[in-house]
């Protein structure tokens, strides 16, 4: 039910930083724990496909307000076979 959505995607030397902003009716954060259990399957997949890139999620949301979900993904060096 959201009216405003700003999206932010940042790349430097480092990695690959995003930040999503909406205006919604936002959901129960609490519920995403540390150890990636959370009630919607589809937050958990996010989770892990940013996990496996060795990467970051967070989101801050309560009922009633809006979501902000940052992620970061560290960029990989290339090595080299010779």
């Amino acid at each position: 039910a959201a009216s405003q959505l700003d999206i932010s995607l940042h790349n430097n030397s480092n990695g690959i930083s995003l930040l999503i902003e909406d205006n919604g009716k936002g959901f129960n954060a609490e519920k995403i724990s540390k150890n990636g259990q959370s009630d919607g399957l589809g937050l958990q997949n996010i989770k892990s496909r940013i996990a496996f890139l060795n990467g970051t999620v967070d989101w801050d949301s309560s009922p009633g307000n809006g979501t902000v979900v940052s992620v970061y993904i560290p960029l990989q060096k290339e090595t080299s076979l010779n």
